[in-house]
């Protein structure tokens, strides 16, 4: 049985409550089924984002799970970063991940990825330098995953 995008808007609200500034919720997950949930979601920060934030974050969020009843049955909550191997979503990732180099995925098959750093972001979207030092204007909805590249 598929978990009903109720739940997950109502962890979802929860989450957001909790992060408050400078944490945001970049995605929230549920999976499995009734005794055997995995609710991960992943939270960012405009600052350093800290072990300590992350866990007051997921006590605050389980609690609040708890309390008001969620998940009927057993789950495992995971609240993380996202991690520099997930694509970015949202675009406050992108103002986060001014000057560094990504690599971007577009959703209109036949065009190569394009490599660069992120020199601006806005609502709308994105602009790149190319590895040719020519810039890229790019609206989020064009790509289809944005991920930061490592530097070694």
């Amino acid at each position: 049985m598929a978990v009903s995008e109720n739940i997950t808007e109502r962890i979802t609200t929860i989450a957001e409550e909790v992060a408050r500034e400078p944490l945001y919720v970049v995605e929230v997950s549920v999976r499995g089924q009734q005794g055997s949930h995995v609710v991960d979601i992943y939270v960012d920060s405009d600052e350093v984002l800290t072990i300590e934030s992350l866990a007051k974050a997921s006590r605050e969020i389980g609690f609040l799970l708890e309390t008001q009843d969620v998940i009927d049955g057993k789950y495992k909550l995971n609240v993380s970063s996202p991690g520099v191997d997930r694509p970015l979503t949202i675009p406050r990732q992108y103002a986060k991940n001014v000057g560094r180099k990504v690599v971007v995925r577009w959703k209109e098959p036949g065009h190569k990825p394009a490599r660069g750093t992120i020199i601006r972001a806005d609502d709308q979207g994105f602009e790149i330098e190319l590895e040719n030092r020519e810039t890229k204007s790019i609206a989020y909805g064009d790509a289809k995953e944005v991920k930061i590249l490592l530097p070694w």
